[in-house]
């Protein structure tokens, strides 16, 4: 039974990464359809499969000021060139074996250098039942102050 959890989770998570690399036609893709829960509810929040839209900087800012958990999915270098205050780093590349960090009773904010990697992280995580948005750039952030 082990196996199979970790054959998905690696199916998941290689999915993911494929349809960041092609991209999905924005258009056509569902809207967006959770909420956050409560803050300090411990609830676990309703989230569907479907890959986020990306959310802009203004919207990021309000809901980190509502308790959401703003993620850096750049590689560790990058971050410590410059990233936004309160982040945690964990990169796209590591986040499939960390996401037991991560709140599950929080809002996700995903962010990169230019919206791919934020992107396939924000489809590891709604795949693993995490309520996450994704704001693609650090840049977004800046221009949502």
């Amino acid at each position: 039974m082990k196996f199979r959890i970790s054959a998905l989770s690696s199916v998941t998570l290689s999915l993911a990464l494929i349809v960041a690399a092609l991209g999905c036609d924005r258009a056509n893709a569902p809207e967006h359809t959770s909420s956050a829960p409560t803050p300090g509810s411990g609830e676990a929040p309703a989230v569907s499969a479907a890959v986020p839209a990306p959310i802009d900087g203004a919207e990021a800012h309000r809901l980190v000021a509502d308790g959401a958990f703003l993620l850096d999915v750049r590689s560790p270098g990058e971050f410590s060139s410059g990233h936004a205050e309160g982040a945690t780093n964990i990169s796209v590349s590591e986040l499939a074996g960390r996401l037991s960090e991560l709140p599950r009773n929080r809002v996700i904010i995903t962010y990169c250098a230019s919206g791919g990697r934020s992107r396939a992280a924000a489809a590891t995580l709604r795949a693993d039942h995490f309520d996450v948005r994704d704001l693609r750039t650090l840049s977004a952030w800046n221009e949502g102050q």
